[in-house]
């Protein structure tokens, strides 16, 4: 009785260092400023295979700035900044920041209460602002209702060619004008869509913009596959398409606009502020608006599952080879019993090899740091 618990010890011992092994990769992410939800969530990521991510949010500085206000219909500059500003205020959105900043700089800030207001999911917004119904947003938005924009084609075809991002505005039915603006790509962006297909996992790019500004970031960050002018619906079909194909797919957006397809992804990946952590719907939070934390959760969850993968192996060997030596070698061969105190000795050395390859787990560390690209 005592050899048999003798040779189930370094299996228990072996779930032990299993569990030592997950918390420590979770401590590790969270001194990186990555908050993983718990140890499951952490196993799943080693299977990750695809990652949809969310352009605006995940691969841009997000710090746009204007660089065009075009007006028509015998409104102005300011009239154009202004509406849009009234309707903008109070929102998060990286082109609302933007444009209440430039509304600032040209003091032309709202003045005026909103009311009636209307959010049209990734089309854009409907309000009253002094008795007058404002539209804001993109071009089917102001379509759709049936707002004549032919005025602004020619230039809103340039800007977009130059990888700006539109708002358009119309006023009681007539199109006012545009406000273009434009971002950059964060700078360890590339090095990290690298490093993922380099790892044999499929980047696939979405973004709500129109498909010439997907496809000049799409180009300069070397990502094969992209979805432009993409609703909310749209980014949860393509996650559910993806997993019929059994593929284990990562979702990369922020916990508000992008809820719905994180909460329908394998892993939610938040991208956000410390606020953000509060949101249900993601599993893993990115704090640092770093791509190539991205990178690293996966290396962190791989090396993890490779861990304890070998750790599992160590202790199966060794009952294995503790059977076939007392029962095969010396029992069967010269009839030997073996002592109580080898079996000891045995499991000793099976806890010190255990111990040891789960300890070797921080000597990966570094292997997992990655370098921002100058």
């Amino acid at each position: 009785m005592e050899i048999v618990a003798i040779l189930v010890m370094p299996i228990i011992f072996g779930q032990w260092m299993k569990t030592f092994i997950l918390n420590f990769a979770v401590r590790y992410g969270a001194n990186r400023n990555i908050i993983i939800k718990n140890v499951d969530v952490l196993k799943k990521a080693s299977k990750i295979n695809a990652i949809v991510i969310d352009k605006n949010r995940a691969l841009m500085d997000g710090k746009l700035t204007v660089t065009d206000i075009i007006s028509y219909n015998d409104f102005n500059l300011d009239d154009v900044l202004r509406y849009e500003a009234n309707v903008e205020f109070g929102s998060n959105h990286p082109l609302a920041r933007a444009i209440l900043d430039e509304a600032k700089k040209r003091e032309a800030v709202p003045s005026k209460p909103v009311e009636k207001f209307e959010s049209f999911a990734g089309l854009g917004i409907k309000a009253q602002v002094n008795g007058k119904t404002i539209l804001a947003g993109k071009e089917k938005l102001l379509k759709d209702n049936e707002v004549d924009i032919s005025k602004g084609g020619e230039v809103a075809e340039k800007l977009i060619g130059e990888g700006k991002i539109l708002k358009l505005l119309a006023v009681d039915g007539v199109f006012a004008g545009m406000i273009a603006a434009a971002d950059t790509v964060r700078r360890s962006a590339k090095n990290a869509i690298s490093e993922l297909k380099s790892m044999g996992v499929e980047v696939i790019m979405i973004t709500g913009d129109n498909f010439k500004v997907a496809e000049v970031v799409a180009k300069d960050l070397g990502i094969d596959k992209y979805y432009a002018e993409f609703l909310p619906q749209n980014k949860i079909d393509h996650i559910r398409m993806l997993q019929n194909e059994n593929r284990f797919t990562a979702m990369v957006g922020d916990g508000s606009n992008d809820a719905l397809a994180l909460a329908n992804s394998n892993v939610g990946i938040v991208v956000g502020s410390g606020a953000d952590i509060a949101n249900r719907t993601g599993n893993i939070f990115l704090t640092n608006y770093d791509p190539n934390d991205i990178v690293i959760v996966i290396k962190l969850s791989k090396d993890t599952a490779k861990k304890i993968k070998q750790n599992l192996f160590i202790a199966v060997i060794y009952n294995i080879l503790a059977i076939m030596i007392m029962a095969v070698v010396f029992y069967n061969s010269f009839g030997w019993r073996l002592r109580l105190s080898v079996f000891v000795f045995l499991i000793s050395a099976s806890f010190i090899a255990l111990a040891v390859n789960a300890g070797a787990f921080k000597i990966t560390e570094p292997k997992l740091k990655m370098k921002t690209p100058a």
